[in-house]
């Protein structure tokens, strides 16, 4: 009698110890699965972030790239009316210099550029703001003996600027 209720017991206890043994496998399984998973959606978040970085970079440059070249007025507004004070006027701006004959003389500026902002470097500090840039047109706004100016620039296609 003890031996069958021995017997028994034994028995429960295996099946206990192999069903644990069991749960343990897949619990650990599980979380291996949880790990993988959590795993690719980082390499797939890191990967478009850095694509998408690129593709910013990529943007902001061609739009740098876009200003270069030769630009002449076509026409300016002082304080919103149109003003032929400015007739004449010529831009060549290249990857580190900005030369116009705005400020009567031609001259040549070392220039920073950060966003829409066109800061030239010299003497005559002078900011532009760029409203409008495309392959043909910049529209440029500066401020100058507090008076507010917009200069509308066309490319000069029989020029070539590097």
């Amino acid at each position: 009698m003890y031996a069958q209720v021995y017997h028994n017991l034994v028995s429960a206890l295996k099946f206990d110890l192999s069903s644990l043994y069991c749960t343990t496998i897949l619990f650990q399984y599980s979380q291996m699965t949880n790990i993988l998973r959590s795993l690719f959606y980082l390499s797939v978040c890191i990967t478009l972030g850095v694509s998408c970085n690129s593709d910013v970079q990529e943007a902001s440059r061609s739009e740098k790239e876009r200003t270069y070249g030769k630009w002449l007025l076509s026409e300016a507004q002082k304080d919103g009316k149109i003003t032929k004070t400015l007739k004449g006027a010529t831009f060549t701006i290249d990857s580190t210099s900005l030369r116009t004959n705005l400020f009567g003389d031609d001259q040549s500026f070392g220039y920073e550029r950060s966003g829409n902002k066109i800061t030239l470097q010299g003497d005559q500090t002078q900011m532009f703001s760029i409203s409008k840039s495309t392959s043909d047109t910049l529209i440029l706004g500066m401020k100058r003996k507090r008076k507010q100016f917009e200069l509308l620039l066309v490319k000069d296609t029989t020029t070539v600027v590097r």
